[in-house]
């Protein structure tokens, strides 16, 4: 199932070291079905996450053909794979244009990291480009936490939620 990909800018209000309230805006990027959707389940990260009172302010589609998670890695990089086939009728090369996302701690290591991958596919590729993202987290939302979204959606709760609520 081909995933869709929504970067999501979120804007809040956070206390600085010195105590006064600083606005930021970070980014995100979520897995969706839709705008509607990325957006609700951004509002759900913001509030369950990171705990703060703000808002989405800016959603875009991401093209992403995969993402490569590395737990000790940092920061997340866009790469650009070119896929290099020979096109018969013309003649020439032709090059056909991938993203990835791929956690790393440097450009090279998310270059030695994507390179990896690629050699174990079997098409000939070359790698044009790679680009740090301000990208601060990805929400995968599949399985038990779709799921969960769902229901919440259409009204229903947990037993635990409720019984939680029932004693407040």
């Amino acid at each position: 199932m081909m995933q869709n990909w929504f970067t999501c800018k979120v804007k809040y209000s956070r206390p600085d070291a010195d105590g006064t309230e600083s606005k930021v805006t970070e980014m995100y990027l979520v897995n969706a079905f839709s705008y509607t959707e990325a957006e609700g389940r951004m509002y759900q990260v913001i509030q369950e996450e990171l705990g703060v009172g703000g808002e989405v302010s800016q959603i875009t589609k991401s093209a992403y053909a995969e993402i490569f998670r590395d737990e000790d890695a940092d920061h997340w990089f866009r790469c650009k794979v070119s896929l290099v086939s020979f096109d018969e009728d013309a003649s020439k090369e032709k090059h056909t244009n991938i993203y990835y996302l791929v956690e790393a701690n440097t450009v090279k290591d998310a270059f030695d990291r994507i390179g990896g991958e690629m050699t174990k596919s079997t098409s000939d590729f070359i790698i044009p480009g790679i680009t740090y993202t301000k990208i601060l987290n990805v929400y995968d939302w599949n399985g038990a936490a779709a799921e969960k979204m769902k229901l919440e959606a259409q009204g229903f709760t947990s037993l635990g939620e409720r019984e939680n609520k029932e004693f407040e």
